[in-house]
């Protein structure tokens, strides 16, 4: 799976659910990003949008960004890292590659940087609505 996101976006949102995020968990995939690649409806192929949740279990939060892609996904990265190496980089569009549990994030002319992240199915579901 491939997409690019711009990553004054990007950085946005992750500010808003980075807070929900445990510092120690005895559940190792808590402590990661849950990112779904969706193409939007109603829109020109390779428009989609980016959900990004976390949990503690007792919180939960999604919020999404729009992105450039090319087909749709689900996968984890670990939330601490990953925010960390958006907000140090320079404005501009930020380039992913996801293979399996493999996140590649490129910028051009700023590097490389891969993380691995846990299957995506060991997530716990997002509940959407309250009951």
């Amino acid at each position: 799976m491939q997409f690019e996101v711009e990553r004054l976006k990007l950085n946005q949102v992750l500010d808003g659910v980075s807070d929900v995020v445990p510092s120690k968990t005895a559940i190792p995939v808590l402590s990661h990003l849950l990112f779904e690649i969706v193409q939007e409806e109603g829109q020109e192929k390779g428009v989609g949008r980016a959900t990004i949740s976390a949990t503690d279990l007792d919180v939960s939060i999604s919020s999404s960004v729009p992105v450039s892609m090319l087909e749709s996904g689900r996968f984890t990265v670990p939330a601490r890292k990953f925010i960390e190496i958006v907000r140090e980089l320079p404005e501009g569009m930020l380039s992913f590659d996801v293979k399996e549990n493999r996140v590649t994030l490129v910028q051009q002319d700023q590097g490389r940087y891969v993380l691995m992240g846990l299957p995506p199915e060991d997530y716990p579901e997002i509940p959407s609505e309250i009951e």
